[in-house]
């Protein structure tokens, strides 16, 4: 860090970078104020082994279970929806029918 620069690199990360998680383990999840919770963007990379798929909806659950689910929303699609400006009332459908339910995340 150079006192002529404008921002700290740590400012510049949370205004330019997100990050794809789609093998995020719950220690990751409970990092997730270290990351930055607004660059974290869950993805399955389906239907590629190496990601979740096809355990997809059990590692979610195990990664997020117990978490606040304001955070678990914002990580799971809210900055999703932010960045790349997705239509929150097309997608809500889609998100209603398959899931994931906020119940299965509760303690």
């Amino acid at each position: 860090y150079h006192s002529h620069m404008k921002s700290k690199p740590s400012e510049y990360f949370a205004r330019n970078v997100k990050l794809g998680a789609s093998c995020m383990p719950r220690r990751e999840a409970e990092q997730r104020f270290d990351t930055g919770i607004k660059q974290i963007m869950w993805g399955t990379d389906y239907p590629h082994p190496e990601g979740s798929w096809p355990f997809t909806r059990k590692q979610m659950v195990e990664t997020f279970h117990g978490l606040p689910e304001d955070e678990i929303e914002i990580m799971l699609g809210g900055n999703a929806v932010e960045f790349y400006g997705l239509d929150v009332d097309r997608l809500n459908p889609i998100a209603n029918r398959i899931g994931p339910e906020r119940s299965e995340f509760r303690s």
